[in-house]
């Protein structure tokens, strides 16, 4: 209403009174417009007052209407200002964001309004504008250390090497502040500046000398510069205050042992071990790391040991088994590795790689019944698992349960068609069945897979000399030998098969003496070159070698009618009768060998 009563009479001026002088009536007219600015400009300080008195109590919303108001009666750059302010504060940022672009077009040298405006686009995420203000704020006050701070906060996640030069321009400006310390201590380190992180950060400590996390980071420092020197002593010296704190104590162990210490730093770690405040997962850290360093210096073992000891009693934890099963296989303690690699596979039944690696080691020290029954459990939950299947399969053919090998082997097939390693075992097993048939069908079709496998060659041997078809047995034994001759149970199978036949005997000696050097303790390959002495009539030596297979293999029917035979040659015919004798309890079905019996006699 106030308006009104100004503006009539305006009006009056101009229209009803037309006498009036011309420059009169202009500074009549000048007098009333600044009357009514003057006016409006009293009245929009009055609402913008009761706005701030609102912004006072906390009520954002009253305010805003207030200073709207004033808005309407005075378009003040202070006003949109504080608007954008009260606008913040309602988290309406894109609101607030216009308001105090609009005060920049009012006024564009206020810097507050430059630092609201930084600060908008930050929280809204619009680095590049935050960044762009800043910069304006910087190119009209330089000094302006906070604007600084702020930019070189934003540059840092893609710019941290001019974040860095602008957090040291803090610094020159105000001096070492430990926030800006801290700063420039970080990018050092995330740049890999590790010496200027060192410098920085012993600036931070003589701000703070008692400061225990900033000592920690010096000390990570200097380990990580290689100055391990440096860090156990600062780390002694720091225990002195914090003697239990086991960050510290970790860090005097790592050092140590970086620096070749081991021993020292076992005695660190069992520390850390034998404290409840530690991570059953940093624990398991600290003995992998010796695990791995064990490799070349064995008197680690025990420390690792020990470690191990007091974990299992603590918790039951498959990696702590594992570990404790990885120590008792270096020791050569197999029966203690097979037991904990067990409970390992118990407690990590979901663990499909637990079980492979477990029973592999089962597989490859002969406890097969042990294997056998893990797999047996494991490849119900992992039915498709190529390596359960296929290391089932072994098991039962190393234990000469060929029938039961059959379906692991096919099923290992199914998974992973016509993989060497699995055609060449089933083959086997499938022969061991008598079905010879079926197997040369699996390994002809190795051979097409890969003719240049020497394995596959000898096992067709072994199957050609089995259904005594001499011609395809020699061709293929001589061309696995030829394909490998330094495999042990090639040349032991080619010898005993020419042997038998009492072909190339002095080639077949030569085999042979190649194959029980390389496994003296073999009891097949002792029988073999022992057979070969008796078909070379040097009865001595037969005896000496087929003697020794039988104390490697005292069930082993064939060895003893072996033996038979020896003693026969040699004159000792109650001798001989005695082994034939104990050769047809084991089998009865070896050829002449009721015969052998009954007359006494070869």
């Amino acid at each position: 209403m106030k308006k009104l009563l100004f503006v009539i009479p305006l009006f009056y001026l101009i229209y009803g009174c037309s006498s009036v002088d011309t420059k009169k009536l202009e500074e009549a007219l000048i007098n009333a417009l600044q009357e009514i600015k003057s006016t409006d400009k009293k009245a929009a300080i009055r609402t913008y007052i009761d706005g701030l008195i609102q912004s006072v109590k906390g009520n954002s919303a009253e305010a805003v209407l207030d200073f709207q108001d004033a808005l309407q009666l005075d378009p003040n750059a202070g006003i949109y200002y504080a608007m954008a302010k009260e606008f913040l504060r309602l988290n309406k940022i894109n609101t607030a964001i216009q308001n105090i672009n609009k005060a920049i077009e009012l006024d564009s040298s206020n810097l507050d309004f430059y630092l609201l405006q930084g600060q908008l686009y930050t929280i809204s995420r619009k680095t590049e504008l935050a960044i762009e203000t800043f910069e304006k704020i910087i190119s009209l006050d330089s000094t302006n250390y906070q604007a600084l701070f702020t930019i070189a906060e934003l540059y840092e996640p893609s710019k941290p090497l001019k974040a860095l030069k602008t957090y040291e321009k803090v610094v020159e400006l105000i001096g070492p502040e430990w926030n800006v310390l801290i700063k420039i201590a970080d990018l050092n380190e995330r740049m890999g500046n590790v010496e200027k992180t060192i410098s920085t950060v012993e600036e931070l400590v003589k701000l703070n000398p008692t400061n225990l996390e900033l000592k920690k980071l010096l000390i990570e420092a200097y380990i990580k510069s290689k100055n391990f020197d440096e860090a156990i002593a600062l780390v002694d010296e720091t225990l002195e205050l914090f003697p239990n704190d086991l960050n510290l104590i970790e860090y005097k162990a790592n050092s140590l042992v970086q620096l070749g210490k081991w021993d020292e730093g076992a005695k660190s770690y069992l520390i850390l071990v034998k404290s409840d405040d530690i991570t059953f997962e940093n624990k398991l850290r600290v003995v992998s790391g010796f695990m791995d360093q064990a490799d070349e210096d064995s008197s680690l073992v025990q420390y690792m040991k020990e470690m191990l000891l007091i974990m299992d009693a603590d918790t039951a934890q498959w990696q702590v088994k594992v570990l404790m099963a990885t120590i008792y296989a270096k020791e050569n303690s197999d029966s203690l590795a097979v037991k904990y690699y067990q409970s390992a596979v118990q407690l990590a039944a979901w663990n499909e790689q637990v079980l492979v690696s477990a029973c592999g080691y089962m597989f490859d020290n002969r406890f097969y019944a042990e294997a056998i029954t893990e797999l047996e459990a494991g490849v119900k939950n992992f039915p498709e698992n190529f390596f359960i299947n296929l290391l089932l399969a072994y098991s039962y053919s190393q234990k000469n349960e060929h029938s039961k090998a059959i379906p692991y082997f096919e099923k290992a097939n199914y998974i992973r068609g016509n993989e060497l390693s699995v055609l060449t075992a089933y083959g086997f097993s499938l022969n061991q069945l008598g079905k010879t048939d079926s197997a040369l069908v699996i390994l002809k079709k190795a051979v097409e897979i890969d003719s240049s496998n020497a394995q596959v060659f000898g096992m067709l041997g072994m199957i050609y000399d089995k259904n005594e078809d001499w011609e395809k047995c020699d061709a293929a034994y001589e061309k696995a030998v030829q394909l490998d001759s330094t495999d042990a149970l090639l040349l032991n199978n080619y010898a005993y098969s020419l042997s038998e036949r009492g072909l190339h005997l002095e080639k077949c000696l030569a085999m042979s003496q190649i194959a029980v050097e390389k496994e003296p303790e073999n009891s097949s390959y002792l029988d073999t070159i022992g057979w070969i002495y008796y078909m070379l009539k040097d009865y001595p030596k037969a005896k000496e070698y087929i003697e020794k297979s039988l104390k490697r293999d005292g069930k082993n029917a064939v060895v003893h009618d072996h033996l038979g035979d020896v003693y026969a040659k040699m004159g000792n015919k109650k001798k001989a009768v005695e082994y034939w004798k104990k050769a047809f309890e084991l089998d009865s079905s070896i050829k002449n060998l009721k015969e052998k019996i009954d007359k006494g006699d070869l």
